[in-house]
């Protein structure tokens, strides 16, 4: 009897699960009437192209055939639509934000690998770590992190000089840039040094969070089956299924988790008590790091303002992942691209000399030079470190579009009708390449381009991003609250590495990863973790002997 139970128990959920996925691929969609590509997989769909290593063609070509929005296809027949039209965008990202929410699935993704900041929030606790984290990441507090940044960037000089005192070698930049920005937010953001820089220096820390993206993306299963998870039994009772599970990538990644939140555990606790014991919220105490003054503030603010112990560390963990990964990144792409464009290598060294006298470069000094700068804006556009983001409609709405499209009948389309539950995909590389927007030479890495008016078509397109009339740093509430951060970082490490080193290409080829945050790896190596190999040779005769303050 039990056994028929157990049988009866067996079929009748397959044949539920058999009805729902029959009942998604047969009936009909209000969005089918979107052109879109044709789906590799008839339960996976466009999945498995658009969360590729190597996506980079799939994710030009559907917007060059399609236009600023795409039908695609989610499991079992789902549909989503993947949207670069810039009004599309704009009410995505801005005036319909309420409605474009992230998904359910992902806040849940986001709050295991993160806890509760920033990524993992919404509503009301959303708005307060915001306006709470808001005037750490103001130019004026920006312009006390400088001397602190080029310190740091000296360090970073010192030690590459160290392995290239006897002539040009391959150096893993990557390995160096990770550190260097895990000591740039550590220092600057967090109040602690890791002592990274020197030769042979270790970083758990380090070598975990540098695998996470590569790990998530290249096993999106566990990314799939995570919200399902923290529905099941306690929290302990998850803790034990995932000690307990016999698959490597299943405890690596729980590896990566527990190093992240004990570390920001750490950080936090020793900054807190070191508040208490020199002054507690007092103003007048020396410390001017992101999270002193986030635990001073917090201390200031009402009750009903005030952030939880959970949500003080949710906002560590989500800053020194997101500083490092991108910052650290963002820097690796700009040197690759500079070893591939020795001209512009060396015009830009030549505005460096020109400006670099007995003292180090100031944040206004910095903000003055036009080719550096005009080199990180073209690089955020063409290579923005996140291609896409995730979204889904709330409710019914209307996005209309900038450029009508033609349906699959031909009939003109001047806006789209999405339903409660679409997947959307933000894309931020395919807005930043448009050629609608950015002219017919968008498909190509110019940094002149900001040194010059650009075209009418940037301004009037009005894409709803924060920096630079681009979509690298997204808008609306969700915008990146550091990237006026990551830019000075960018700025100063690039201000002291071009001057004393040329770069050039490595006989181990570079290949670029389409990620959660696209980072670099060997052509042909299987290893999770960035690498960025460069030829490394020294101009400066004197710099191995540069000072370190």
């Amino acid at each position: 009897m039990a056994v028929a139970i157990k049988e009866l128990t067996f079929v009748s959920g397959f044949c539920l699960l058999t009805w729902v996925v029959l009942r998604k691929l047969l009936r009909g969609s209000t969005l089918d009437s979107i052109p879109g590509p044709k789906a590799e997989s008839w339960w996976a769909g466009h999945l498995g192209q658009l969360f590729s290593f190597d996506a980079w063609d799939f994710h030009q070509t559907i917007v060059e055939e399609y236009g600023g929005i795409v039908k695609l296809n989610s499991f079992f027949g789902g549909k989503a639509l993947y949207i670069s039209d810039p009004l599309a965008l704009h009410h995505v990202v801005v005036k319909q934000q309420h409605i474009f929410d992230k998904h359910p699935a992902d806040y849940a993704i986001f709050n295991l690998m993160f806890g509760q900041g920033l990524l993992s929030t919404a509503g009301d606790p959303h708005r307060k770590q915001r306006k709470m984290l808001n005037p750490v990441f103001s130019t004026a507090h920006l312009r006390h992190m400088v001397p602190t940044f080029h310190g740091i960037a000296k360090q970073l000089r010192k030690i590459i000089a160290e392995n290239v005192v006897h002539g040009p070698q391959d150096i893993d930049m990557m390995h160096w840039l990770t550190h260097t920005a895990l000591e740039l937010v550590g220092q600057a953001g967090l109040g602690v040094q890791f002592d990274l820089l020197h030769e042979g220096a270790t970083s758990p820390y380090a070598d975990a969070i540098k695998c996470l993206g590569p790990v998530c993306f290249e096993h999106p299963v566990l990314l799939l089956l995570a919200p399902l998870m923290v529905k099941i039994g306690t929290p302990g009772f998850r803790r034990f299924v995932v000690e307990h599970a016999p698959f490597t990538v299943v405890q690596r990644m729980k590896e990566i988790a527990d190093i992240m939140e004990q570390t920001s555990v750490d950080v936090y606790h020793s900054r807190l008590a070191a508040l208490e014991k020199d002054g507690g919220a007092d103003d007048s105490f020396e410390d001017k790091s992101i999270l002193s003054i986030l635990v001073k503030a917090n201390m200031k603010a009402s009750l009903e303002d005030r952030l939880s112990e959970a949500e003080v560390i949710g906002q560590l963990t989500t800053l020194m992942f997101a500083a490092m990964d991108t910052t650290s990144s963002a820097l690796g792409r700009i040197l690759h691209l500079l070893a591939q464009n020795p001209t512009v290598q060396d015009r830009l060294r030549q505005e460096l000399n020109e400006a670099v006298r007995d003292s180090d470069l100031s944040y206004d000094e910095l903000d003055g030079l036009p080719f550096l700068d005009a080199i990180c804006r073209e690089t955020s556009r063409f290579y923005c470190t996140v291609p896409f983001t995730g979204r889904s409609a709330m409710e019914d709405t209307i996005l209309p579009l900038s450029s009508p499209i033609k349906d699959v009948n031909g009939r003109e389309m001047k806006e789209v009708f999405v339903p409660e539950g679409t997947r959307i995909y933000t894309g931020i590389m395919a807005a930043n390449r448009s050629k609608e927007i950015w002219g017919d030479d968008a498909d190509q890495w110019k940094p002149e381009r900001w040194l010059e008016p650009l075209p009418e078509s940037v301004r009037g397109a009005h894409l709803p991003g924060v920096y630079s009339n681009m979509m690298t740093f997204l808008g609306g509430s969700r915008a990146c609250i550091g990237f006026k951060f990551a830019e000075l970082e960018m700025k100063v490490v690039l201000a002291n590495l071009v001057n004393a080193f040329r770069f050039t290409l490595s006989e181990k080829e570079a290949f670029w990863r389409m990620g959660l945050i696209v980072t670099p790896g060997v052509k042909g190596s299987r290893k999770p973790e960035p690498q960025l190999f460069l030829r490394v040779e020294s101009i400066d005769s004197h710099v191995e002997d540069c000072p370190l303050s």
